[in-house]
């Protein structure tokens, strides 16, 4: 409560200069009750503008805020927040095991047996991302063949040196499907759909067929790229080519309409694996979820979770995630810890993922006290921060920007108040003594 019993409004970030206007000059054209409605954010007490200035003060500077956010270093990230997020591995069983066959049953052609030791210590050193290492051990050989060629390019492009895998590509006295595919599924994680299409026709040109790899990499390009429907494009031109759509190819389609809010075409698309036949699993159904959160449709979300469990699905931490970014509006972050009660009946944890949906849920309600709490178990649990919580943290020293202005605004106006009635009432004597 401010000054005088009047409870403080809060300005939400959109409208704030708005807002702020109206505030100084008692209006504005627009309510507070509509600004606030504007930017979804609740009413809080101004005491605790305090705590919060306190806390966002108190937040250690991590590496995230010390480096520049160079390509490989950012694209590595979403690599890691990949392949470290539980239950991925059985989420994704079939899909990473048919990837995982087409390239490693290589038709590269026989492998020389005294460059056998030099491959494996190559493809090692490649999925440490050791790709300096990789290239040091390369050059120590005359004559590399095939095999070693193509463990270092995968070095190269696992750890997104682009300049050097071009550099690289384009030096291989011979250039096979595989390696082809490989700098292909480097550039599709970055959305670079021109250098995908242009390799594919390169393919094209060389004689080499596409194989269900090639497609689907050129899917999560048009994916990552924020083309959704170019994604169903080359899916249905797969289609065309007479191979079969698996579950697969619907999930490299689905995460394309999940990752660029096309709710709609998410929808359509798990119609048609109905009708085909084509079994979903848990990873259509998160897609389908994430597809809502644009939107902000979180009963439309919650709809899809319904649906996980009536297919027979148990949902994991990733689909409580899914289901949590949908979460929007006055009362976001009480829905949030209800999630994740629900979550830890069934013995899952929450990851820094789901952490992460809590602290912006936070941030919408303008919950201070609750932001801290959660960062504080995140660590008391260990669980590391990524670029996301950091963004987190930064978007709510804005919210605690606001706090301390309705605060300060609110004790200016209480005084204005004041000032007004006392030289009312000096006005009121001077004129009786008259």
């Amino acid at each position: 409560m401010a000054a005088g019993g009047a409870p403080t409004r809060l300005l939400p970030r959109v409208g704030l200069a708005a807002g702020r206007r109206a505030v100084a000059g008692g209006g504005g054209g627009r309510s507070w009750a509509s600004l606030s409605r504007a930017g979804r954010f609740c009413v809080r007490a101004p005491d605790q503008a305090e705590r919060a200035g306190e806390f966002a003060a108190s937040q250690p500077q991590t590496e995230w805020r010390q480096r520049e956010r160079q390509v490989p270093n950012y694209w590595l990230e979403k690599r890691d927040n990949l392949e470290n997020m539980p239950g991925r591995d059985t989420r994704f069983r079939m899909e990473h095991s048919r990837f995982g066959q087409r390239l490693g049953r290589l038709d590269l052609g026989p492998e020389d047996q005294a460059q056998r030791e030099l491959c494996r210590q190559v493809r090692e050193l490649g999925s440490a991302r050791k790709w300096q290492e990789a290239l040091e051990l390369f050059y120590t050989v005359e004559r590399p063949n095939i095999h070693l060629s193509f463990a270092v390019m995968r070095a190269l492009t696992r750890a997104f040196q682009v300049n050097r895998a071009w550099d690289f590509f384009r030096k291989m006295e011979e250039r096979p499907a595989p390696a082809y595919n490989q700098m292909m599924v480097m550039l599709a994680r970055m959305g670079q759909v021109t250098e995908v299409e242009g390799l594919r026709q390169e393919m094209r040109d060389q004689g080499f067929d596409h194989d269900a790899i090639t497609y689907t990499t050129v899917m999560t390009a048009y994916g990552v790229g924020g083309d959704a429907r170019g994604a169903l494009r080359i899916m249905d031109e797969m289609e065309a080519a007479g191979m079969p759509l698996t579950e697969v190819e619907f999930g490299t389609a689905m995460a394309a309409c999940g990752r660029n809010g096309e709710q709609a075409l998410a929808f359509e698309l798990l119609g048609r694996m109905d009708r085909m036949g084509v079994p979903a699993h848990i990873g259509h159904l998160t897609s389908l979820m994430i597809s809502c959160a644009r939107a902000e449709d979180e009963e439309r979300a919650r709809a899809v979770f319904a649906d996980l469990r009536a297919r027979g699905l148990v949902p994991d931490v990733i689909a409580y995630t899914s289901l949590a970014t949908c979460l929007s509006g006055p009362g976001a972050f009480a829905r949030c810890q209800a999630l994740l009660k629900e979550m830890r009946s069934e013995g899952i944890e929450p990851h820094i993922y789901f952490y992460n949906e809590m602290l912006r849920t936070a941030n919408v309600d303008q919950d201070v006290d609750g932001f801290q709490q959660i960062l504080q178990e995140m660590q008391q649990r260990g669980v590391d921060w990524n670029s996301r919580t950091e963004l987190r943290v930064s978007q709510h020293r804005h919210v605690v920007e606001d706090l301390n202005f309705a605060r300060s605004t609110a004790g200016q106006r209480t005084e204005a108040r004041a000032d007004a009635s006392s030289a009312a009432s000096a006005g009121a004597v001077g004129a009786q003594m008259r």
